[in-house]
């Protein structure tokens, strides 16, 4: 609800054919005033004020916010001290938040079961939103958009030739 504002003045700005922002020195068609002030003062007002209504059913205390980090911790020591799924024990030989936020996981394991990372996830009542595969046998995928590819170097076929990767 919160981007929903920017998300309309965004489509109506695409609509009406404006492809940069205005600013203080854009020069405007008569009538184009008031359709500024709508999407730049009361369209957003409105957002907001819709932001307001729907955060007010939600309740986050303090001491519930600290009873989710908690639990959080549990199941990340959970992941990395190993768990039981249907087919077997998995351990993470590395998990840790990617940023601060702590909105993304990454794990390190040295497993070929297939979505692993998935039902380790799913066992423990988190709903995973999108897994990225950062680095398999040895190989990155950096320097290469999505879609993109490349040869393996002599070296990196040798190496998975030989099983001698991290």
């Amino acid at each position: 609800v919160s981007s929903l504002g920017s998300t309309i003045v965004g489509i109506a700005l695409a609509l009406i054919g404006i492809h940069t922002l205005p600013d203080g020195n854009t020069p405007y068609a008569p009538g184009m005033h008031p359709v500024v002030i709508v999407l730049f003062c009361v369209v957003p007002m409105l957002a907001w004020i819709a932001t307001l209504i729907a955060m007010k059913g939600y309740t986050l205390t303090g001491e519930r916010m600290k009873e989710i980090q908690r639990v959080n911790a549990q199941r990340k020591e959970a992941i990395a001290q190993g768990i039981t799924l249907e087919d077997g024990e998995i351990y993470a030989d590395e998990i840790a938040y990617v940023k601060d936020d702590k909105k993304e996981i990454g794990i390190e394991i040295h497993s070929g079961r297939n979505r692993i990372v998935r039902r380790i996830f799913e066992h423990l009542g988190y709903k995973v939103m999108k897994l990225d595969r950062v680095y398999y046998a040895g190989l990155t995928k950096k320097n290469l958009k999505r879609g993109d590819w490349r040869f393996l170097t002599r070296e990196e076929v040798e190496r998975l030739k030989s099983g001698q990767y991290e």
